[in-house]
């Protein structure tokens, strides 16, 4: 069987890498350009084990950002909750399904702000989830109430 996790030979890329000393332990390793590498520690002498992918330290900018969208989508469903539980609570009227409607394209704006800015998804990919959400949406409410066969095929690739 071939481990495909490491390997004896030294990475060509650039990058941070694990690397594994004669004694099994390991140490981060930077490896630049021209094939110098810095070790992050004592490594043991003898053949170096190298792990077969890079280490990916996100950015503290990519950490920021991350953390603020997922907080601003947090209180985008919280707002949304507390405007969905004061609406049921009013007598049914075209108002209070305005409201409602209101509050879902909120938390649908939400939503899309985390998956372009946290999660770098690109427009083209956000706005084929979309098609395929009113897609399921139509077959939902087209359906007598058995929503298995909508619920499979929007999972479907």
């Amino acid at each position: 069987m071939v481990n495909k996790l490491w390997s004896d030979e030294q990475p060509k890329e650039s990058g941070f890498y694990w690397c594994k000393g004669a004694d099994g332990k390991g140490v981060v390793a930077q490896i630049k350009r021209g094939g110098v590498a810095l070790f992050a520690g004592v490594v043991a002498p003898g053949p170096l084990k190298w792990s077969v992918k890079a280490i990916r330290f996100p950015s503290l900018y990519e950490a920021n950002k991350v953390e603020k969208t997922l907080k601003e989508l947090t209180i985008a469903v919280t707002d949304f909750l507390v405007g969905l539980d004061a609406a049921m609570k009013e007598p049914e009227s075209a108002a209070r399904g305005a409201k409602i409607a209101t509050l879902s394209n909120k938390l649908n704006f939400a939503n899309d702000s985390v998956m372009h800015f946290a999660l770098d998804m690109p427009f083209d990919s956000m706005n084929a989830l979309v098609k395929k959400r009113e897609r399921l949406r139509q077959r939902t409410s087209a359906s007598s109430g058995d929503n298995n066969a909508a619920v499979e095929s929007f999972l479907q690739p």
